[in-house]
């Protein structure tokens, strides 16, 4: 560590240090600080790029402000410079210093033009655009979007009222969705912080600067890492750190802290053994700011990367607001009324979380392709997902297009997820073909229509569907364990050419149950069964209706396959209770279904399915349904359960929520929960601290 080097900024009052560390062990290279000394002149020609001026620099290189004399508008351009490596020849070339640094410059230009090539490819509002990248002067430059407006220092300091959440959000959910991106592809931004945040002119902000970005496996590899005290975690000042999403995660937190204190959060070298950092819930106003949002900066700064959220997606849960219910309609009325079918690209479905099976495609970034390459097997990835889902009805498939990859979201069946699979295999991809890998899930997504108009896919659905595909082998299909469960509970048991494969760990080291589909695999989509002989023939509209208020259209397919199951009109309930993921949907849904049923089968009705419903609940657990499950004189309430829920995702991710409602159909005390849910952390030490409630 040497150091401090000051990184210039526009604003006295929050100026950055930045400490450039070596990460490549050994080399005793230490990059200092670029001045405009070593920066090319005014005037000087780029290929079509005239430069205007300097708009800063550090450990990696230089960025200019600079005119496109073809397309007649500015751009910014970064230049590979790293001043310890190379210095500023005759007519403005860029020479590798002697002895080892020759080296080890050639290996930075090369990581460069490579990650220039990947992150040209990323499409994204809130995500400046890199438009090309070349070769000149004996180095390499990257061209960038000039972004108009304010960095959020200068906005902070020039706004005339105080920050409120509201406020807080507009700025935060963006960046998020920005981070989400980054991450998809493969990348760490690994530099979040005020200085890297533009808000435009139209109030909207962008990440800018990836001078530092690094693609995940090759972090540790990195040439230097830039460290910005109060906004870099503590993984970043060592060349052995665990750097993943969760290192950007800090840096996020760390600006929201800045944000809604007005101070930079204590270095996080300074917080590992003895943490001074006061926390946010102390800090702020719980007030203005919601208790909920305050404890998720203090999750997102904790100083040990394995207690942080391991997703963006694990992070904007916890205090984002969830969306808003449906309007009742037709329910309005007692009368029966069969939900209507949900088109998924319809206006309808705009800011919904609905439940459905997901199968994510994509190419295997290890095939050797080059751009142009790997952009036609994208586009023959694109047209070949569209034509293996034709067989699918038009109004319950809608498919999200992402940079690495395509996602086909499905409302129906969900062993259609299965079946399109199957055919995408069959189909010829071209060069894509040996590379293609899938992953099937079933989980919540919510769909959201942008400002442009196109619709943005967002969820654990589509998250977990992405993690299997980047877990599989080229020509593999990957299952995860709630896809396998919800079809073998629909289904006369488990499906033929379905089979696990054990537990298998995703690259944030968390570890789940994985399946895998058969090539030669018989899956078929099922037909509706008749409806049983119950009260059912009335009640199986309401009960859908009430079910697609929480998980969209495929309450359906829910009602339809359960109901021939189900022994009566409670027990109907209780199972379709158990795909609404959230506490509270759940619990809404159980009493307005629990009313609907009391009306429609009568208490003589009830009375006669008592005994049988007397033998299930003496031979089967409780389920989360109820509002307590009572165990000695404690109840294991809905406040308990959420509690021990959130801490088993700090561990494990998303997948928490699907264990902790399939455990409580077998358990029915705290002790006996957290035992069975402790067999799903790997690590023995985070297992221990779960079974102690830390």
């Amino acid at each position: 560590m040497t150091e401090g080097q000051t990184e210039a900024d526009d604003d006295d009052a929050f100026t950055e240090d930045s400490v450039i560390s070596d990460v490549l062990a050994g080399s005793g290279f230490l990059p200092t600080a670029t001045t405009s000394a070593g920066a090319l002149p005014s005037g000087w020609a780029l290929n079509e790029y005239r430069i205007e001026s300097l708009l800063g620099g550090g450990g990696f290189g230089l960025t200019y402000l600079a005119h496109d004399t073809l397309l007649d508008c500015k751009v910014a351009v970064k230049e590979f410079l790293p001043t310890d490596l190379a210095v500023r020849g005759d007519g403005q070339r860029v020479l590798p210093r002697s002895g080892p640094a020759v080296e080890m410059f050639e290996q930075g230009l090369r990581r460069f033009l490579d990650e220039s090539r990947a992150l040209a490819t990323f499409r994204h509002p809130n995500i400046v655009r890199v438009n090309r990248f070349f070769e000149a002067n004996g180095s390499a430059y990257m061209v960038m979007d000039y972004v108009q407006g304010r960095t959020l220092n200068q906005w902070v300091r020039e706004r005339e009222t105080a920050m409120d959440r509201t406020t807080l959000l507009a700025i935060v959910k963006p960046l998020m969705e920005g981070l989400q991106a980054i991450h998809d592809g493969g990348f760490l931004h690994r530099d979040v912080k005020p200085a890297n945040i533009c808000i435009r002119d139209d109030g909207t902000p962008v990440l800018l600067d990836f001078g530092a970005a690094r693609r995940y496996h090759d972090a540790e590899h990195t040439l230097t890492a830039i460290v910005t005290p109060g906004f870099a975690p503590f993984e970043q000042y060592h060349s052995h750190g665990n750097q993943g999403p969760w290192t950007d995660i800090y840096s996020l937190a760390a600006v929201m802290y800045w944000l809604v204190t007005g101070q930079r959060p204590v270095e996080s070298a300074a917080r590992v053994h003895s943490d001074p950092l006061l926390p946010a819930s102390k800090a702020a106003d719980s007030g203005t700011f919601g208790a909920s949002l305050l404890r998720a900066i203090e999750w997102g700064l904790e100083p040990h990367e394995a207690k942080r959220p391991r997703s963006v997606a694990d992070f904007r849960r916890v205090f984002m607001p969830a969306p808003a219910p449906a309007a009742r309609g037709p329910l309005a009325s007692d009368a029966p009324t069969r939900a209507p079918a949900v088109r998924a690209t319809g206006a309808s479905e705009e800011r919904r979380t609905i439940v459905c099976s997901v199968l994510y495609a994509q190419i295997d970034r290890s095939v050797d392709l080059d751009t142009a390459q790997r952009l036609a097997c994208k586009s023959e990835l694109d047209d070949a997902l569209a034509r293996a889902a034709r067989s699918v009805d038009a109004d319950s498939r809608l498919i999200h297009d992402t940079t690495d990859g395509a996602a086909l979201c499905l409302l129906g069946q969900p062993e259609d997820a299965c079946v399109v699979a199957q055919k995408l295999r069959r189909l010829d991809l071209g060069e894509a073909g040996g590379g293609l890998r899938q992953g099937i899930n079933l989980g919540p997504v919510r769909v959201i229509r942008a400002g442009s108009g196109a619709l943005d896919v967002q969820g654990d659905g589509l998250d977990t569907a992405r993690t299997l595909a980047g877990l599989a082998r080229a020509g593999q299909v990957l299952v995860s364990r709630a896809y396998y469960e919800t079809v073998s509970a629909l289904g006369s048991g488990a499906p033929d050419g379905l089979h696990t494969t054990g537990q298998r760990a995703d690259i944030a080291s968390r570890s789940q149950e994985v399946f895998e589909l058969d090539a030669a695999s018989g899956i078929t989509r099922r037909t509706d069964e008749a409806q049983p002989a119950l009260a059912q023939d009335a009640l199986t509209p309401v009960l859908e209706a009430l079910l697609a208020r929480h998980i969209g259209p495929m309450a359906r397919v829910l009602v339809t396959r359960i109901a021939p199951l189900s022994s009566s009109p409670a027990q109907l309930v209780e199972q379709l209770a158990t795909h609404i993921p959230g506490e509270s949907q759940r619990a809404g849904f159980l009493i307005e279904a629990k009313r609907h049923v009391a009306g429609t089968t009568g208490v003589s009705s009830l009375a006669r399915s008592g005994d049988a419903q007397s033998s299930a609940r003496r031979s089967s657990p409780p389920t989360t349904s109820a509002r307590s499950v009572m165990f000695g004189a404690r109840p294991l309430d809905d406040a308990l359960i959420a509690d021990i829920e959130l801490r088993l995702a700090r561990l494990i991710g998303p997948m928490a929520r699907i264990l902790v409602g399939r455990a409580l159909k077998r358990v029915s005390t705290e002790q006996a929960l957290l035992d069975e849910l402790a067999r799903d952390i790997p690590d023995p030490v985070q297992r221990a601290a779960f079974l102690a409630g830390k």
